[in-house]
């Protein structure tokens, strides 16, 4: 744990904070898009030396691995997915809010 300790403390140092580029019709919200969060999270995390590998899993959930690139110490968590519509769309959905929120909060960023 040393080693990615390390990393996410270089990852924050160079992190900048997530627009929230996305707009949610039904409550008038706006939030960070995947996209957006993936894209502020590409040079800090690859000045950090830090990688990430997300993984749909069977009975509905996500696992999150989270990789320092040297050493291939990891951190990781697993994430219920909730789909609200049983069909394709739903389930895509489903997965990207996932994982938003987890990528999120494993890197410890705010959208």
């Amino acid at each position: 744990m040393k080693n990615i300790a390390k990393a996410l403390a270089i990852f924050h140092k160079e992190m900048r904070a997530v627009g929230e580029d996305g707009k949610n019709p039904h409550f008038g919200s706006r939030y960070a898009t995947l996209d957006n969060i993936l894209e502020a999270i590409k040079e800090p995390m690859g000045k950090a030396g830090l990688a990430f590998v997300q993984i749909p899993l069977e009975g509905g959930k996500l696992r999150t691995v989270l990789l320092e690139t040297e050493t291939g110490e990891s951190i990781e968590g697993t994430m219920d997915l909730f789909i609200a519509k049983q069909d394709p769309q739903g389930q895509g959905s489903g997965l990207t809010y996932a994982r938003r929120y987890a990528l999120s909060a494993m890197l410890g960023i705010s959208t």
